[in-house]
């Protein structure tokens, strides 16, 4: 609602897993294991390995995996075939091209121990400064990357 992904490589992302015969969500590792032929993508692990400052953090928010080079071009043609009101488009998008931040996890043998969400704060400034709240703003669908079968074979 307040991004817009037009390279998507699934409608349906993983990026947890609970196993509720042991009551634990299961370890990246052991996540990948059970899911591995099944048409489930799982979210990319983009750093394994302690990050030592803010800084390390930071570094590793980059351009957004799921939107275009044309991705603001895309958005607005698909507001514009939903007869929505122009001005409301860009007040309510975060027009950056950055992921939104970052989903952290700690992992000890196969378990998620912690989990800590990064957002960034550019992010959090295109929320405040819609003055909306993602539940009333009109619903543009998010599109899959080109050539994508759903229902395909696991990548």
């Amino acid at each position: 609602h307040t991004i817009y992904y037009d390279q998507l490589p699934h409608y349906f992302l993983e990026f947890d897993v609970f196993d509720r015969s042991t009551g634990r969500f299961l370890s990246t590792r052991a996540r990948h294991a059970l899911l591995r032929g099944a048409p489930v993508v799982s979210v990319p692990v983009i750093r394994s390995g302690p990050v030592t400052s803010h800084d390390d953090l930071v570094s590793l928010v980059q351009r957004s995996l799921y939107k275009s080079l044309t991705w603001k071009e895309n958005l607005t043609r698909a507001w514009a075939g939903r007869h929505l009101a122009p001005d409301r488009l860009w007040k309510e998008t975060d027009p950056a091209d950055l992921a939104e931040g970052l989903y952290i996890k700690v992992e000890q043998d196969d378990e998620v121990v912690g989990r800590y969400k990064y957002v960034r704060a550019s992010f959090l400034t295109a929320v405040l400064e819609s003055e909306s709240h993602w539940l009333s703003r009109p619903i543009v669908p998010n599109r899959l990357a080109d050539g994508i079968d759903i229902f395909g074979a696991s990548r």
